[in-house]
């Protein structure tokens, strides 16, 4: 695999794993928000079940303190309780405002309804007290129907209280398994990050390495006693690998090269030194040659002397008698 290809696709995924723990900070932070604001529900749920518990006791505790006592005050706690504070009314709205599961509402719509069904009977209470009838006013607010009805009121309180506790524990448990997922995947993504980051050092820390052996290489060339013998062992096929086998075919060549000047300039010194040979051959052939024609040069001239010489003999062997 090429170089280039490697760093390519090690930066796809360093951009991937980096795009992942940006997404699963962002998504860690939305549930870590979510936990909190589960967490939050949670509490004021159960702050909400409290006070519709305590309204009920409360408006029971102030209607039986007016018929045991018949201190106008107490009548006055229970209807500001009833007409102004409206406890109960303010927690179902808060608790529409929270969108609370409609299954929630069932529980504390049927314990509204037993409280409802309290009041005309505290109503009569009031009423007896107002003719000072105690004993009456005490029996219907201390009596087995007001008790019992107590009871299944508090019951669907607790009902209700229960199953709005469920709920929330439910969705702060569904947020902490989500908060906890994602700083898993945070950790994870960092984890790999990490590993491709060290990866990409290693494959880049031996391509500097290889890198640095060709330059070596070349070095040691450039020097005057450069090897031609050696070669550069790279076996993967990468950029540095062509280059490393680039420059083995090259020294190759370049030996080859050598070799071959080197043959050619053995065969011209031998042959110089035949045509040196052949010019000494030459010369003492033609110094031959040259006395040859020396030689056949004085013979010729010898030859011409001799006839005219003879000839001059015999002029003056005539003239000699005819002087007698």
């Amino acid at each position: 695999m090429s170089i280039i290809k490697k760093i390519r696709i090690s930066s796809a995924i360093n951009i991937l794993l980096a795009l992942l723990l940006v997404f699963s900070i962002v998504k860690l932070g939305n549930t870590l928000e979510n936990e909190r604001i589960a967490a939050d529900r949670f509490v004021e749920y159960k702050a909400l079940g409290e006070r519709i518990s305590d309204a009920s006791d409360y408006l029971t505790d102030a209607a039986r303190q007016y018929v045991q006592f018949g201190e106008k005050k107490y009548l006055d706690l229970y209807w500001q309780e009833v007409n102004e504070t409206k406890t109960r009314e303010h927690v179902i709205a808060r608790l529409k405002e929270m969108k609370t599961d409609k299954k929630v509402f069932e529980y504390l719509q049927k314990a509204v309804d037993a409280s409802n069904g309290l009041i005309k009977t505290e109503e009569d209470a009031f009423a007896a007290v107002e003719r000072e009838d105690f004993q009456e006013a005490r029996q219907l607010m201390f009596g087995e129907y007001y008790a019992g009805e107590k009871e299944k009121i508090t019951a669907l309180t607790n009902d209700f209280k229960k199953v709005i506790y469920a709920i929330s524990e439910a969705e702060v448990a569904k947020a902490k398994k989500m908060s906890n997922t994602y700083k898993m995947l945070s950790y994870i993504s960092m984890i790999l990050i990490a590993i491709s980051v060290i990866a990409s050092s290693v494959v880049t820390g031996n391509g500097i390495r290889n890198l640095k052996k060709i330059k070596l290489r070349f070095d040691e060339l450039a020097s005057a006693d450069g090897d031609l013998t050696t070669r550069i062992a790279y076996e993967t096929k990468d950029e540095i690998g062509d280059i490393a086998r680039s420059f083995n075919v090259f020294i190759d060549k370049t030996q080859q090269i050598i070799q071959t000047v080197s043959s050619s300039c053995i065969t011209v010194d031998e042959q110089s030194t035949s045509f040196s040979n052949s010019s000494n051959n030459i010369s003492i052939l033609s110094a031959d040659i040259s006395h040859a024609v020396d030689d056949i040069a004085n013979g010729a001239t010898e030859l011409a002397i001799q006839p005219r010489f003879s000839a001059t003999h015999n002029d003056i062997g005539g003239a000699t008698p005819s002087a007698s």
